[in-house]
């Protein structure tokens, strides 16, 4: 999976017996918590992670959706990569009045 620096993403896994799971994000291996620019949801059987539109090359990794159960742990895990951006503003002569944003993917 991979996104553009700046854009937003949502992860989300779904389990088909919701009942007694509790459900947690890792990433890296380093659980998540919900902040500002990180939402987590849990509506049984869906479960979502929400970066919002603020991601930067450090957000890529290895995310995983992690459930458990009195039966046991199960794991669900994808990779994001985020993808760089440069952006710069230019202005046309003929425009005086208008500028225009303009990005340049890497």
């Amino acid at each position: 999976m991979s996104g553009v620096d700046g854009d937003g993403v949502t992860l989300e896994c779904e389990f088909s017996d919701g009942k007694d799971l509790e459900v947690e994000w890792v990433k890296d291996g380093k659980p998540i918590k919900p902040n500002k620019d990180m939402l987590l949801s849990w509506n049984p059987p869906v479960a979502k992670l929400e970066i919002l539109e603020l991601l930067y090359p450090d957000d890529s990794g290895l995310y995983t959706c992690r459930a458990k159960s009195p039966s046991g742990v199960v794991d669900t895990s994808a990779t994001l990569s985020v993808k760089g951006s440069q952006w710069f503003h230019s202005t046309d002569s003929g425009c005086s009045n208008h500028v225009a944003l303009v990005g340049c993917n890497e």
